[in-house]
């Protein structure tokens, strides 16, 4: 599947505010998937790194990912004295 990262990050840019959506490698490669940040491959890189502020955000970007068949993965703060959460698309 080819994404635009442009395009995408438009529209999350759109849903959930500018602020919310981070596409720079940096960011990107702390929620990659791999052992070690060294060892990781492009393909295993997310797209994007989107965090909404509340629940229309959350509902708007699964409906998006949805109707682009696109894969989403969700992270949790990590601890559980946080209720934040990060979407991987």
């Amino acid at each position: 599947m080819a994404v635009s990262v442009d395009k995408l990050a438009k529209d999350m840019v759109k849903v959930v505010g500018e602020e919310h959506v981070f596409t720079d490698k940096a960011t990107r490669m702390v929620f990659a998937t791999g052992p070690v940040p060294f060892d990781i491959e492009e393909h295993n890189i997310p797209y994007a790194v989107v965090r909404p502020s509340n629940a229309e955000g959350v509902s708007q970007i699964l409906k998006y990912a949805n109707k682009e068949s696109m894969p989403v993965h969700i992270h949790g703060s990590g601890t559980s004295l946080r209720a934040q959460f990060e979407f991987i698309i």
